[in-house]
């Protein structure tokens, strides 16, 4: 086991047109534990592309702990693919945080091959201006006695769009599986929007498979509830925006990671405080 997390610092320099991949493998052996931080940042002139690829091999009993935080530019591309593969009686969780960037698209594809394994998988996407941020996983229940459970989240600004496709597939042989996929868009400008897609293929029986998927508005019953407590508009509008994020923020294991990522989500709600008092009233 390996105290201390592997931490993947991609620092990106490029200008228009330069590209920048990386691949990195994980193999974990039986009954091991390892976490793993990939951070991505692209300077304030990069118009680049960066190209991330990750895959791991998680061995009977092991437990492996991924986070991906995607910081590029507003100028940068980053298209990104994770593959996880699950053994025995192990787990893995892979959480993706897409920051900022011009086009982001990530996807996890997971496959559960020995029973009673786990796998979750969460995101939050945060778009703004005329951004793109893409945020796609595959799940594939081989074996039976195995569990999943995926979160995803994107909040839309500006004239963004965010993008969720997600599928769980169930082979034949997966019996007693236990698979659950909720996804929850935010929509805070008129001109933004959110296409959601969480897809289930089941070719077994006795199985417990669902999926959610919602998208809307900040709630001006919570707000003027808010308000009757003295709290100003747009305070309450930031609480009620971090609230929904800090969800996804919460599932991250590592408590300083988890603490950047709920500071970085502050620092962006006020620095972007004007545009949610759009509703109409008083911000007193």
């Amino acid at each position: 086991m390996i105290d201390k997390p592997i931490y993947l610092l991609h620092i990106s320099s490029g200008m228009t047109g330069e590209v920048c991949s990386y691949r990195h493998h994980v193999e974990l052996g039986r009954l091991s534990q390892c976490e793993v931080i990939e951070h991505h940042i692209s300077l304030a002139q990069g118009g680049g592309v960066t190209l991330s690829r990750l895959s791991a091999d998680v061995g009977k009993g092991a437990h492996f702990y991924h986070t991906k935080l995607l910081e590029e530019s507003p100028r940068q591309h980053h298209l990104g693919h994770n593959d996880i593969i699950v053994d025995r009686d192990a787990s893995a969780q892979s959480n993706c945080f897409m920051l900022s960037g011009l086009l982001c698209r990530h996807q996890t594809s997971s496959l559960l091959q020995g029973e009673n394994g786990f796998v979750e998988m969460n995101s939050l996407a945060m778009p703004d201006h005329q951004q793109t941020f893409d945020s796609r996983t595959y799940l594939r229940h081989r074996a039976a006695h195995c569990h999943s459970e995926q979160l995803h989240k994107t909040i839309a600004r500006g004239a963004s769009n965010g993008v969720f496709d997600g599928m769980i597939y169930v082979e034949p042989r997966a019996l007693k599986t236990d698979g659950q996929m909720d996804s929850h868009n935010l929509l805070l400008s008129e001109a933004a929007q959110v296409n959601c897609k969480p897809q289930l293929e089941i070719y077994a029986d006795d199985v417990k498979c669902s999926h959610g998927a919602t998208t809307g508005q900040l709630d001006s019953n919570q707000i003027e509830y808010m308000r009757s407590r003295g709290i100003k508009k747009v305070k309450a509008e930031q609480m009620i925006i971090f609230a929904f994020a800090a969800e996804a923020a919460f599932k991250i294991r590592h408590p300083l990671v988890q603490q950047y990522v709920c500071d970085k989500l502050e620092l962006t709600l006020s620095q972007h405080a004007p545009q949610y008092g759009s509703q109409g009233g008083r911000n007193d």
